[in-house]
């Protein structure tokens, strides 16, 4: 048997040593990585850019890009905004009127005194958004669709949400599949709003009118 071949064959600790970086390898590996996520955020600005643009010329922006876009006190009234992405947008102030916001997602998004009376918000995500001051009533003889919408820890503090199910005695069933899990509702509006169908589980009541016009007090 010839010893000097199976001398010569590494071992199989030695043909997974690790290989050894030298510094300049491992400044050379952070700056790409910094080069790739500097180069997704440039593409990502320049998407929203580009989504702005199609919102001002037309007015509307389906399933647009608009994560983090300044869009305070813009008049998005009747906007079709169809599964757009907001999320930490700023609509603070923002009007929404009758503005289709549909599967749209809105999480994080500032929409502190924005008006949504009579907007379509079927399925959108609310979550953890900031609605302090947002006007969700009814008004024209139609009202905000909420059915499916997601509040899970959004600030809900002082919204108007007055009259959301005032359809035909019939056809009340409540704010059927909102979730309002952990929402804070200090002093807000839901007289004539049934949470009949809606999620609740740890919301906070506060000087919350009820659908019923009475006050809860039972988070305060």
């Amino acid at each position: 048997m010839d010893q000097s071949k199976d001398q010569s064959k590494p071992s199989s600790a030695q043909r997974w040593k690790p290989v050894r970086l030298g510094c300049i390898s491992i400044v050379t590996l952070a700056l790409l990585g910094i080069g790739v996520i500097k180069l997704a955020v440039h593409l990502d600005i320049q998407e929203t850019k580009a989504s702005m643009r199609i919102l001002k010329r037309t007015g509307n922006c389906r399933g647009c890009d608009l994560s983090f876009a300044n869009l305070s006190g813009y008049d998005l009234q009747f906007a079709d905004l169809e599964g757009a992405d907001l999320r930490d947008a700023d609509l603070s102030g923002a009007v929404l009127g009758a503005a289709n916001l549909s599967d749209a997602d809105l999480r994080y998004a500032d929409l502190e005194g924005a008006i949504l009376r009579q907007a379509n918000l079927y399925n959108a995500k609310f979550d953890h958004a900031n609605l302090t001051d947002a006007d969700f009533h009814c008004g024209a003889g139609t009202c905000t669709t909420l059915d499916g919408a997601s509040f899970r820890n959004a600030n809900l503090t002082r919204a108007i949400m007055f009259c959301l199910d005032c359809f035909p005695e019939g056809e009340r069933i409540g704010l059927d599949g909102v979730d309002l899990r952990d929402a804070n509702l200090t002093g807000a509006n839901l007289e004539r709003s049934r949470l009949d169908r809606a999620n609740t589980e740890g919301a906070r009541f506060c000087n919350t009118t009820l659908w019923n016009g009475k006050v809860s007090n039972q988070d305060c």
